[in-house]
């Protein structure tokens, strides 16, 4: 994924197809190459990442990011329905800011104790890929961290 804070009306067509092609784009190509496969063995689990901006007033200056992200969210649900009958899981995480060397670059006053860890949230996605997560399709799960 990825990441550009701007105003709407200050938004270059690069910086918009930067977030649709990173945040949207590369999810359905991936999605596109990977599910004949899992059709085939009958099984298969997929998590994007998305973002809880999607589900919260994001604020000004993230109206292009946001909506990346959600096209990204109505791919999951959409998906999720596509091959549900396959055995065939797509579900998302949405997390807040996650401490990564690039966002602690980029807000050097933020408190990062209340960002989402990047090994928790890896924890999160591969827990459902894991057998008690078999019955969780089409779900958008907020992980906030502490913001």
């Amino acid at each position: 994924g990825g990441f550009k804070f701007m105003m709407t009306d200050q938004a270059g067509e690069a910086d918009i197809d930067f977030l649709l092609n990173t945040n949207l784009k590369s999810a359905l190509l991936l999605a596109r190459a990977i599910i004949p496969g899992m059709k085939k063995r009958g099984f298969g689990r997929i998590v994007f990442v998305s973002s809880r901006a999607t589900i919260q007033p994001p604020g000004a200056g993230m109206g292009a990011y946001a909506a990346s992200k959600a096209g990204l969210n109505q791919l999951v649900l959409s998906m999720a329905e596509e091959v549900r009958s396959q055995d065939i899981n797509v579900n998302a995480v949405l997390p807040t800011v996650i401490d990564t060397p690039a966002n602690r670059r980029d807000m050097p006053k933020a408190d990062f104790a209340a960002w989402v860890a990047p090994a928790q949230l890896a924890e999160i996605i591969f827990s459902l890929t894991q057998p008690w997560g078999n019955p969780i399709h089409g779900a958008l799960i907020p992980v906030s961290g502490r913001l």
